[in-house]
């Protein structure tokens, strides 16, 4: 119980907090929406300063390169406009979801503060399986930020992240650690997967 309200804490923070200072994805999408930041953000995307080849100097070539150059920058221009796109699409998704809100009412309401009502002549929690959100939404929420992080690298850095290799380390180290332990000190084989 307390694993899935600290996983939906996480995640609503993650998504949705909106402290200026919080790095949250809702923060960023919302930051996006500046003329001059998407402006120069397309920029860095899609210009790369390349030298010509040392000691080309064929007028020829030259010309052909740069034609290259500038054809390959429009087509990142239009790769980061359909990147910006896709992550305000997808940030829509899910800041429109129920599973979002569900999370939001865990961390305002029982997380972060504990919110009672008074039933009946007694006082009780928020029953959070009214909420309707089981542990796939907290997997498949956790997914859908991984995707929007990805995007927002694209888009501020130019780079993306390898979800797949981090778990591969992940699986790895938490093998290494449970195959570290002398026998006893787990009778059970322990699954990292």
């Amino acid at each position: 119980n307390t694993l899935f309200l600290t996983c939906a804490q996480e995640i609503a923070k993650l998504a949705i907090d909106a402290d200026r200072q919080c790095p949250s994805v809702k923060n960023i999408v919302e930051a996006l929406d500046s003329t001059p930041l998407l402006h120069t953000l397309r920029e860095e995307y899609a210009v790369w300063h390349i030298d010509p080849p040392d000691g080309e100097t064929d007028p020829l070539i030259l010309a052909t390169l740069a034609a290259m150059n500038r054809s390959e920058e429009a087509q990142r221009r239009i790769d980061f406009d359909a990147h910006v796109a896709q992550l305000r699409s997808n940030w829509r998704a899910m800041a429109d979801s129920s599973t979002l809100r569900a999370f939001k009412t865990i961390r305002n309401k029982v997380s972060a503060h504990t919110d009672v009502h008074l039933i009946g002549g007694k006082y009780k929690l928020l029953d959070i399986g009214q909420l309707g959100i089981k542990w796939k939404d907290l997997r498949e929420s956790i997914e859908a930020l991984q995707g929007l992080v990805e995007l927002v690298g694209l888009i501020v850095r130019c780079s993306s992240f390898s979800w797949d290799s981090l778990d591969s380390q992940l699986r790895k180290a938490a093998s290494g650690y449970w195959n570290a332990l002398p026998e006893k000190a787990h009778a059970t084989p322990r699954s990292t997967d």
